[in-house]
């Protein structure tokens, strides 16, 4: 399967009305497309009256298509909000439209035109990466998944409150429509989670049933006779969002976090034992936001973080990101090869030099600006010691960089800290960042230029060397040569948190109390074993400036009880239980 998407294959009719080639069918009815979204889809889930008085409702779509329906139901969710509600919308599209041709088919729509322009300016970049966009006006939350339908729905862990099934006709969309696709949906669905469809089929009828939905057929929309809804069992239950959550760590662990908390209505209050915020390895005045580039399974969350990132800070405004692009050298020759044949997003995000690989929206961020605008909004508690078991609040959050590893609760993972040293000269007009393992970006009329790796150990102090100095000038004068003769104008020091894997740590933090010294046939069981309302957040290594936003936004989802951006390979990846599971599994007998 390769990496990027195939596009649409479209064409208009002398209507004015876009077909898909590939399919033979069109985007939206031929008498009214948003008249036939409101009763098909809205009124087919019994909407708005279903998220009344709900703090969290969570909707399902398979085909994004142009957007009608996600915007119809924006539309209806802004004049219908419960207080405080946080509306979640997950969209699987098999081939995304680009945004010229989503605006010409949403301007058939002029009494959705300020909706259509709040999506059309946040519309998603085409890749195999889930990509959240926030109206946070209406505190909504819209991702968009981009794929095979059974294949992205098999990668998801969620509960959704109802279902858009909005593909093609099954006649000529049969893969969106299989037995597979109607039992995930199953799987996903939350007690008396409520689908509806244009499609009558039986094929659709029959699937829908088998996966144990109680199906009914009504009357359908202008020329479809019929139309579908259908019920899962249970009675609806809306989870419990928290209403007031600390947050140890006033660096950009914590700032990502606190960040996509605030932006769905939650009470933060942010703790660090500094006096000021930003204060450890985030408090460098410049930061590269890049690409991982991957060729393996974790390759889309890669992708995922640093298209999140570029998102976020550049809506933070206020000069805090810039995207000076970035030249990525001297990749080995077979990856090189793989990503010029087989790139990971569209040409205006990614093309091939002739050494490498240009990533045109890669840029510089202030980190300590970035938390500040990240931070506002929080109740800042600094310069005090912190007992996480003496806070009182719904969940905690230790996101402590580099103090991480000080905290009993995060005692079982094998953190590891690193020195790094940047220093950065205040002249020669540098354009474009370039790394070639170090680099050199665009910084205050100068450049930046680093890092540095060292070990370090617990409690000792970073401190600018002149050997460190000098390793980075050397880098400078590899990628750089001409700016060898500028006067060096400042260097920082930061210590960083990583882990063997080289992964971050993000989720509920293991119970270890209750998996130490059980039988062997409870291992499993007990290294699943939580502690409620405490969660761990770092581990970010060098590349905690990309995984902030993301990571953040899948954290608050989790503890709001939201469909999370991350798939469930990832999330497992990622799970701080990972390095005792591999314990057990190191250490457990062989069966007798």
């Amino acid at each position: 399967m390769p990496r990027l998407p195939d596009p649409p294959d479209i064409d208009w009719d002398d209507q004015g009305r876009l077909w898909d080639r590939r399919y033979g069918d069109i985007y939206f009815s031929r008498d009214d497309g948003l008249a036939e979204t409101r009763l098909t889809f809205l009124d087919g889930c019994g909407l708005p009256q279903a998220w009344a008085g709900r703090a969290r409702f969570a909707i399902g779509e398979l085909g994004f298509g142009t957007g009608l329906n996600v915007l119809a139901t924006m539309q209806a969710w802004r004049a219908t909000r419960p207080p405080g509600g946080v509306l979640s919308l997950h969209s699987i599209e098999a081939h995304l439209l680009d945004r010229a041709d989503a605006a010409r088919a949403l301007g058939a729509f002029p009494e959705l035109a300020d909706h259509a322009a709040e999506l059309l300016a946040k519309w998603p970049v085409r890749c195999r990466a889930p990509q959240t966009l926030w109206f946070e006006r209406d505190r909504v939350c819209l991702t968009i998944h981009q794929g095979d339908a059974e294949a992205v729905l098999a990668s998801l862990e969620a509960r959704f409150d109802a279902w858009f099934l909005d593909g093609f006709a099954p006649a000529r969309n049969g893969a969106m429509w299989t037995s597979s696709v109607f039992a995930h949906l199953a799987r996903l669905s939350a007690p008396g989670a409520r689908a509806a469809t244009f499609s009558s089929a039986a094929a659709v009828r029959d699937g829908l049933a088998g996966a144990g939905f109680a199906v009914a057929r009504l009357a359908g929309y202008g020329r479809k006779r019929h139309r579908l809804i259908a019920q899962f069992p249970g009675v609806a239950a809306a989870p419990a969002p928290p209403r007031r959550v600390a947050v140890i760590g006033a660096g950009i662990a914590g700032a990502g976090v606190t960040d996509a908390l605030i932006r769905r209505g939650v009470a933060v209050c942010v703790y660090d034992r500094a006096p000021r915020i930003a204060d450890a390895a985030s408090g460098n005045p410049a930061g590269l936001v890049s690409l991982r580039l991957d060729r393996g399974p974790l390759g889309p969350f890669f992708l995922a973080a640093y298209l999140a990132a570029v998102v976020r800070y550049r809506a933070l405004g206020g000069g805090v990101f810039a995207s000076c692009g970035l030249r990525q050298l001297a990749l080995p020759a077979p990856a090189l090869a793989d990503f010029r044949a087989d790139p990971p997003l569209p040409p205006d995000w990614f093309r091939p030099d002739t050494d490498g690989v240009v990533l045109s929206h890669a840029g510089v961020l202030n980190p300590p600006a970035a938390i500040a605008a990240m931070l506002a909004g929080a109740d800042l508690r600094l310069g005090a010691a912190i007992d996480p078991s003496a806070i009182d609040a719904d969940a905690v959050v230790i996101a402590a960089g580099a103090g991480l590893a000080g905290f009993g609760a995060s005692a079982f993972a094998p953190i590891a800290l690193s020195r790094g040293q940047i220093d950065w000269v205040a002249g020669g007009r540098h354009r474009q960042a370039l790394s070639d393992g170090g680099y050199v970006a665009p910084f205050a009329g100068g450049a930046v230029y680093g890092a540095t790796f060292a070990p370090s150990a617990p409690g000792v102090e970073p401190v600018v060397t002149p050997q460190d100095s000098a390793a980075n000038r050397n880098v400078l004068v590899r990628l750089a040569a001409d700016l060898a003769d500028q006067p060096v104008a400042g260097a920082r020091a930061g210590v960083r948190a990583t882990l063997p894997d080289r992964l971050p740590l993000c989720g509920l933090c293991p119970d270890t109390d209750k998996w130490a010294g059980v039988h062997p046939q409870d291992w499993a069981g007990a290294a699943m074993a939580r502690r409620a309302g405490l969660y761990l957040l770092g581990g970010f290594g060098a590349r905690g400036l990309t995984f902030s936003p993301l990571l953040g936004e899948a954290l608050a989802a989790e503890m709001c009880g939201e469909p999370s951006p991350l798939a469930q390979g990832w999330r497992a990846a990622l799970d701080p239980a990972r390095f005792l599971r591999r314990a057990l599994r190191r250490h457990k007998p062989d069966p007798v």
